[in-house]
């Protein structure tokens, strides 16, 4: 009688060959949900970005006593302080007449002449549009978006009641 102790060859050969299935099956199940956890995230990013973006430029509109002008790429606003706040993102970015801009994807606001503070990433694009009501402007929309990596873009937007549209 032979000792039946171990493994043989075949029974060896037939685990590595299943086991090896099982990792492609798994590894490229892994890769599928790496993939949309990817684009997920960037789509979080961005839209996390857009919305910071937004309330920075929200909360100044708000406060706004008056439009001062609104051009094609240009909204100056005379805040409650009697401020001025100007976007104006189709001139020069080194210019230092105005807070807000966006370069280089990222939107930047410049306070009292001094260093430009980043406000939000991977914006490519703000419009601001107004409603008249009597020739006065009593309404702004604000729109703000970006480009996700694989190319899409994404946008929000709010708006803004004018208080002194109320007196």
């Amino acid at each position: 009688m032979l000792n039946k102790k171990g493994f043989t060859l075949i029974e060896l050969i037939i685990v590595i060959g299943l086991f090896s299935i099982a990792l492609v099956l798994f590894f490229g199940t892994w890769q599928n949900i790496m993939g949309y956890w990817n684009k997920l995230s960037a789509q979080i990013e961005l839209q996390q970005n857009l919305r910071i973006g937004l309330e920075a430029i929200d909360n100044d509109l708000r406060q706004a006593k008056y439009v001062e002008a609104l051009e094609e790429n240009c909204l100056v606003i005379r805040d409650l302080r009697n401020n001025l706040i100007k976007y104006e993102l189709g001139s020069d970015p080194y210019s230092e007449e105005h807070p807000y801009s966006i370069e280089g994807g990222t939107l930047y606001r410049t306070e009292n002449s001094q260093a430009k503070q980043p406000i939000a990433n991977f914006i490519q694009e703000l419009t601001i549009t107004d409603k008249r009501q009597d020739g006065n402007i009593t309404y702004l929309n604000i729109k703000i978006g970006g480009s996700l990596p694989d190319g899409k873009s994404l946008f929000i937007e709010t708006g803004v009641e004018l208080k002194w549209s109320s007196y």
